[in-house]
Formats: C-alpha cells, sequence, structure tokens
C-alpha cells in the first residue's frame, strides 16, 4: 500500500508545482492564474481513472511478479495525483484573486467549508459503497467500479471547467497544438503596456499570427482584418 500512496502524493505535489510553473498569466487582463490548466488535470484524472478501472491486474496477489505488477497502477496513480495536483492548485488563488478584499476571508472560509463537508460526504459514500453485503466478505463495489465512478465524476469536473472557463480552456488546447509543433521566442514583451489600447501589427507572412500574436500577447487580443 505505501508505494501506491506515496506515488499518488508525489503526483499530486509535481502536479501543483507544474501548475504554478505553467501559469504565468491568464487569460483576463491582470491575472496571473491560467485556468486553463484546470481542465487538463480534470482530463489527467478522468483517463488515469478509467485506465485503473479497466486494468486486469491484480495488485495484492501474493506471487513473485508483485512488484512487476505493480508497475502500470504506480504509473497511473502517478498521472492521477498529477491530474488533481493540476486541477485544485489555481483554484484556490483564483478565488483570492476574484474575491473583494473586504470579503476575502469571508470567502475563504466558505470555500473550506464546502471543501471539507465535500470530503466528509465523499469518505462516508465511500465506506458505506466498500462495506460488504450481509455475511459475505466481498464490497458492495469493488475497487474498479470506484476508480469508474471517479472517472465518471472526473469527466464531468472537465465539462464544468471547460463550461466556467471557455476562453481558457481553448487557448490552453491551441497552445498545446502550436508548441507542440512550432517553437517561437518572444522579445520585447515588457515594452507592451499594461493598460490603455495598443495596435499589434504582423507581418502576415502566414496563416500562423492569428495563433501567435493571442499566445504571445501578456494582454488579450482581439484580432481586426
Amino acid at each position: 500500500v505505501i508505494p501506491l500512496l506515496v506515488t499518488l502524493v508525489g503526483g499530486s505535489g509535481l502536479g501543483s508545482a507544474l501548475a504554478g510553473t505553467i501559469s504565468a498569466r491568464g487569460v483576463d487582463a491582470g491575472s496571473r492564474i491560467d485556468l486553463g490548466i484546470v481542465p487538463v488535470g480534470a482530463l489527467l484524472m478522468t483517463v488515469a481513472c478509467i485506465a485503473l478501472a479497466l486494468s486486469p491486474t491484480d495488485v495484492f496477489a501474493a506471487s513473485a511478479g508483485q512488484w512487476l505488477r505493480l508497475t502500470a497502477p504506480l504509473c497511473w496513480l502517478g498521472i492521477l495525483g498529477a491530474g488533481a495536483g493540476r486541477f485544485a492548485a489555481p483554484l484556490e488563488p483564483v478565488l483570492q484573486e476574484l474575491s473583494p478584499p473586504a470579503r476575502r476571508g469571508a470567502v475563504r472560509a466558505a470555500t473550506n467549508l464546502l471543501v471539507f463537508a465535500g470530503m466528509f460526504a465523499a469518505s462516508l459514500a465511500y465506506g458505506a459503497l466498500r462495506t460488504p453485503i450481509g455475511s459475505a466478505s466481498t464490497p458492495l463495489v469493488s475497487a474498479r467500479g470506484m476508480f469508474a465512478a471517479f472517472g465518471i465524476g472526473s469527466l464531468a469536473a472537465f465539462a464544468a471547467a471547460v463550461w466556467c472557463a471557455p476562453r481558457s480552456s481553448l487557448r490552453m488546447l491551441v497552445a498545446a497544438i502550436v508548441r507542440g509543433i512550432w517553437r517561437f521566442r518572444i522579445r520585447g514583451a515588457d515594452r507592451l503596456p499594461a493598460e490603455g489600447p495598443v495596435v499589434m501589427v504582423a507581418n502576415h507572412l502566414s496563416w500562423l499570427d492569428g495563433f501567435l500574436l493571442p499566445l504571445a500577447s501578456p494582454r488579450p487580443v482581439r484580432k481586426v482584418e
């Protein structure tokens, strides 16, 4: 059990650190939090949970090759933790960023109340679903069934994240495609004023300027033709 827990917790810490590193700025003016990271984390959780639900591996069966069988579950648990970190890390700072200063403490208190109430309710539901029925030793829902349920919940969280932050989600998708194919450097970004009207003119050597300019600009860009 210990290697599984360490991998899950370590993946969560790594995902949180990566979220902080990637989130240099947000879509909205003055925001330094990229909410496009949140649906990516939810998608990673969904894939990892479904993979664990469909895994044929019996992790705790005693045999000589037990550690070899742990390889795939450890990988998917690491991905699950990384997705959870990327999903959760941007949410608390964005609440602080958007909350009115006079009500910031109240917002954080209410958020913590909701989060821990949800954790308590989830623990009760998990205990009930994993309790054996009658004299049978088999629980009501297997571990694979629990991962499938978590996968469905993560998919719903992915849909909700995209619905709540469509611009950030689309920007993250476009950035992943563009940066995966092309590499470009940004020079003189500090010369762009933080406020006020700015006209950015592209030399239009290719059709990529419609993608590259919004990705390179620290401010939201509206295309005019």
